[in-house]
Order: structure tokens, then C-alpha cells, then sequence
């Protein structure tokens, strides 16, 4: 009782691990971070410190192939991450000059996770 069911004691290590890499007490919804690409029927949600670390979710995401982020100029780590299993499926480090940056999307038939912090 109160603890829920192993399963959703895994989803919750799951949030907690992608939370506890962002100073989350930093951070506030922003609906300008994501400029394009969630398919049709598709919110996007985000959680950014501006300028240092960006937290995407989208549910449904299946027919997701890239999305074009709003990010300040300068060096960056993204990686996406399956919400169900943990799994990373897809990581990639580049430098940025300004305005949007298109970040292709892995292949998922379900919920994604998507982090972009700033590079040390």
C-alpha cells in the first residue's frame, strides 16, 4: 500500500534519473523552446533554464522526424530518452550559432524524452 506496483515504481526512478540531471528548481515551463516539428495532435511540453539546460517531452510521439529548437548560440549535449524503459535512443553532441537548430528524431512508436544542456 502507498508504494504503487513495480511497474510504476520503475516509471518514477525512470522521471527521477531524467529530472535529477537539470537543476530543476531552475526551471519553468516554456512553450517557445520547441518551433516546429511535433506531428499534428502532438503538444510538445518543455521545461527550460534558458541559455543552460532543456527539458522536451512528447507523448505519442510516432510519427515525430526531427523538431527545431529554439536555443542562444553555443555548445550542446542532446539526448533522447524512451520514458518507458530508460533506455537513451539517441545522443549527439554539436556546436550552434543561433536561431533554431533541427534535431533528427530516433525512431519510436511512443513517448520521448529529449535533453539539451549546454556542453562544460
Amino acid at each position: 500500500p502507498g508504494g504503487g506496483n513495480p511497474g510504476f515504481r520503475k516509471q518514477m526512478r525512470i522521471l527521477a534519473e531524467f529530472m535529477g540531471g537539470f537543476e530543476f528548481v531552475k526551471m519553468q515551463p516554456d512553450a517557445s523552446v520547441v518551433r516546429a516539428g511535433a506531428p499534428k495532435g502532438v503538444k510538445p511540453w518543455a521545461l527550460a533554464e534558458r541559455g543552460r539546460a532543456y527539458a522536451v517531452y512528447l507523448r505519442s510521439a510516432r510519427d515525430l522526424r526531427a523538431l527545431e529548437l529554439a536555443l542562444p548560440a553555443g555548445d550542446y549535449e542532446a539526448r533522447w530518452i524512451s520514458p518507458l524503459t530508460g533506455a537513451t535512443l539517441k545522443s549527439e553532441t554539436f556546436a550552434h550559432a543561433a536561431q533554431t537548430r533541427r534535431l533528427e528524431t530516433p525512431t519510436t512508436e511512443g513517448d520521448v524524452a529529449l535533453a539539451v544542456r549546454r556542453a562544460p
